[in-house]
């Protein structure tokens, strides 16, 4: 036969001597006794019997933590001594149960003495009858489970629910106390958490944004956003929260558009602060609505653009009298010259002083054909006829007009980098060549005696081609190339034997501007300056056009062939702080028919002359005359 397993009590239960108990020897106890004590020492959980009427106590293993340093000694033995200190509450219900019935409790608590020390313990028990041989009850059966540990820790949740109740009607109460103070202030302020959902949102923010505190607590800031702005708020909240942002310890003040929950839009000045409370992150913003302050602000630069307005056009009207009266003086003064007896008995005398006053007519006439082209422009009345133009026959046309000027200070005209200008391009053509025609003349007039002159053309990328007009002239101070671009502003140049009105380069942009182009410049002082003039590309090259240097036959311009190193003062490609194309300024192009009417004039060549009238460029003389005014 297998060894059989036994307990430790079990084993003190075998090895006892109970003659001397009041059991009596094993051999006598009662067959219920023995059954009950077999069930009882091979269960798991603590169990006891006392027996007879001096309750004798029989208990298991599990039973032994609950006796503590009471075990061995208790085995064997009466309760009453084992359990005095708590015998008067046990011995009442023993004797119930000894009466046939059974009882039972949950979290019974009993301050037991078991290990030196008296304590609080809470057990799950139940008193059961035991019945003897005769049909009695001859002990009770003792089942219970030790709950000390549960109910304690039962008994500390309470206790910190309790303390969170207090803390939570504290915290209620400072919350109450906090929204009191911040709805007396102006200012409206938000709170938001980690998650930038509100938690905090002040009387004055109810009324900057239309809505209630309560319908925007726990709801995300960003709807206080326009949707277009949300993206790039919430990478700036998200920097802020972790800590990223370069703001002030308090915030840094931002000028905003916000939303007010009915969708409407409108300016705010805000400031961002972070905090950690109990190690939870809050964000504070507070701001307030800037509409007021935007609408003086408007108010003033309104009233100040229209003072300067005022001034501009005060000092627009002096420049033009001055501009007018200039010319006219000229053909006043000569016109009484010859009316003087002398000059009737000089022919050539009387030639000349009609030859001054024909082109002190020509320069007046240009000058209000530019100033009717620029109104024109502005009030959105001046029309062109956009139409893929070549740029070589056009550029080599103007080259020619200006060939007796050019050669007349021995400038020269290098167009070996010119072959960019086989592409077509999105122009009017008689406007292309006024630009054209004003950039050039400019180069001349401002070159120095022996300068040089070189005209590069390329086409960019599929959408632009840029014509650069290079020179070596003495260049433009950085600082005044800001008013390159103003009426009558010549720079300085106004006491100088040059001729200009410093209406040209006004007109060649915004003619550019208004085929969908530009005019820009760049310069260096002692050196020289690149105009380049930026026009829409057209598809494909013009058949049959090649560029080649022109020849120097009569007095047309010697072309002079260069290496591909840049000239001093030219722009070349595009620097890398330049624009990939210019964008005209939002100038269309106006419903209509072409303005210029031009035509063929058969002295010159050009097309200057408008309907029967003599021609702009040479006024009927076949000699070029340059009306288009440079800076």
């Amino acid at each position: 036969m297998s060894a059989v397993n036994h307990s430790g009590c079990e084993r003190l239960i075998d090895t006892t001597d109970w003659a001397g108990t009041p059991l009596g020897p094993r051999e006598s106890w009662p067959p219920a006794l023995q059954t009950a004590l077999h069930m009882v020492l091979h269960c798991q959980l603590p169990m006891n019997i006392v027996w007879g009427p001096a309750f004798v106590q029989l208990y298991n293993d599990a039973y032994v933590s609950v006796l503590g340093h009471k075990h061995p000694a208790a085995l064997g033995r009466p309760a009453a001594g084992t359990w005095a200190e708590i015998w008067d509450t046990v011995l009442p219900l023993l004797e119930r149960v000894r009466q046939g019935e059974s009882v039972g409790w949950r979290d019974f608590k009993l301050r037991i003495d078991r290990h030196g020390y008296p304590e609080d313990c809470y057990f799950d028990f139940s008193y059961s009858p035991v019945p003897d041989d005769k049909g009695g009850v001859g002990g009770v059966l003792i089942t219970f489970v030790e709950t000390t540990e549960r109910v304690a820790m039962e008994q500390r949740l309470k206790t910190k629910a309790r303390e969170l109740h207090r803390l939570r009607d504290e915290s209620r109460a400072r919350e109450e106390q906090l929204q009191a103070v911040l709805d007396s202030v102006s200012t409206a302020v938000i709170t938001v958490n980690e998650d930038f959902h509100i938690v905090l949102f002040n009387r004055a923010a109810e009324t900057v944004f239309r809505a209630k505190a309560s319908e925007m607590k726990d709801r995300s800031v960003d709807e206080l956003l326009p949707e277009r702005l949300r993206g790039n708020h919430q990478a700036l909240m998200a920097g802020f929260a972790r800590g990223m942002s370069s703001a002030r310890a308090h915030g840094v003040d931002r000028e905003l558009t916000a939303r007010r929950l009915d969708g409407e839009e409108f300016p705010i000045e805000a400031a961002i602060s972070r905090v950690r409370v109990a190690g939870r992150l809050l964000m504070t913003i507070a701001l307030r609505d800037t509409t007021e302050a935007h609408d003086l602000r408007r108010e003033r630069v309104a009233r100040a653009s229209a003072e300067a307005a005022s001034e501009a056009k005060s000092q627009f009207l002096s420049h033009l009298s001055h501009e007018l009266r200039t010319p006219l003086n000229a053909v006043i003064g000569f016109a009484q010259l010859l009316q003087l007896d002398a000059a009737a008995a000089n022919p050539a005398m009387v030639q000349k002083y009609a030859g001054l006053i024909l082109t002190s007519g020509q320069h007046q006439l240009s000058m209000v054909e530019d100033l009717l082209d620029l109104s024109r422009i502005e009030e959105h009345q001046l029309a062109v006829s956009i139409e893929p133009v070549t740029v070589w026959p056009t550029l080599q046309g103007c080259i020619q007009m200006l060939a007796a000027r050019a050669a007349a200070r021995e400038v020269t005209f290098d167009t070996s980098h010119a072959h960019g200008c086989e592409a077509l391009v999105s122009a009017d053509a008689g406007r292309l060549r006024q630009i054209l025609l004003n950039l050039l003349s400019n180069a001349v007039k401002y070159n120095r005696i022996g300068g040089r002159i070189e005209v590069r053309c390329a086409k960019v990328d599929a959408e632009w081609t840029r014509i650069d007009i290079s020179d070596t002239g003495y260049g433009i101070a950085p600082h005044l190339l800001g008013r390159l671009f103003t009426p009558f502003e010549r720079l300085g140049q106004e006491k100088s034997a040059i001729e200009g009105t410093g209406m040209g380069l006004v007109l060649a942009r915004q003619l550019a501007r208004l085929m969908g182009g530009d005019v820009t410049v760049s310069s260096q002082v002692d050196t020289g300056s690149t105009f380049t003039l930026w026009l829409p590309a057209a598809a494909g090259l013009a058949a049959g056009v090649q560029v080649r240097d022109l020849p120097p036959p009569g007095k047309e311009p010697t072309m002079t062939p260069r290496s591909t190193d840049q000239p001093a003062g030219s722009s070349g490609d595009r620097s890398p702080t330049e624009p990939a194309a210019p964008m005209a300024p939002g100038d269309e192009a106006p419903p209509g028919s072409p303005a210029t009417g031009e035509t063929v004039c058969p002295e010159c060549g050009g097309t200057g002359r408008i309907g029967t009238q003599n021609c702009a460029n040479c006024a009927g003389t076949g000699q070029v005359t340059v009306g288009i005014g440079g800076a």
